[in-house]
C-alpha cells in the first residue's frame, strides 16, 4: 500500500513539474471584461524552452510586435523585451483546461486574458 501511494505521488509530482512549461505558441481566446481586447498583453505569443519569446498584440488599429526573454514561475510571467520595460503578469496555467490565464492593469482596471495553446500542423 505504501509503495503504491509513493508511486502515485511521484507520478503526480512529475506531471506537475514537467507540465509547468509554457513553451509553445499561444493565442488569446478571451479577455475579461469584454471589449478590452486592446488590454490583452498578447494576441499571439511564442515561448521557447530556452527562455525567449516573440509576440504580437493589437494596440488600437496597430499590430505591434515584441521579442525578448521571459521567466515563468508558475504564478507570474515576467517578460523582458529587447526594447522597452520589463513587465510582470500574475497568472496561472490551468492544467484541467490547458489555458494560460494572465492578469494586469490596463486603463485603471484589471484585465484577465485567457490564452489557448496552439497545436502545430500534423500533431
Amino acid at each position: 500500500m505504501k509503495r503504491s501511494i509513493t508511486v502515485v505521488a511521484t507520478v503526480v509530482l512529475a506531471i506537475i513539474i514537467g507540465g509547468c512549461s509554457i513553451a509553445g505558441t499561444w493565442k488569446t481566446v478571451k479577455v475579461e471584461p469584454e471589449g478590452t481586447m486592446h488590454g490583452s498583453p498578447f494576441q499571439m505569443v511564442t515561448f521557447t524552452e530556452d527562455g525567449q519569446y516573440s509576440a504580437s498584440h493589437q494596440y488600437g488599429e496597430d499590430l505591434r510586435t515584441s521579442a525578448g526573454k521571459y521567466k515563468w514561475d508558475g504564478m507570474k510571467l515576467t517578460v523582458m523585451p529587447a526594447e522597452g520595460e520589463e513587465r510582470v503578469y500574475p497568472g496561472h496555467w490551468n492544467m484541467f483546461t490547458g489555458h494560460l490565464v494572465l492578469s494586469h492593469q490596463a486603463e485603471g482596471e484589471k484585465v484577465t486574458a485567457t490564452l489557448e495553446k496552439q497545436t502545430a500542423a500534423g500533431e
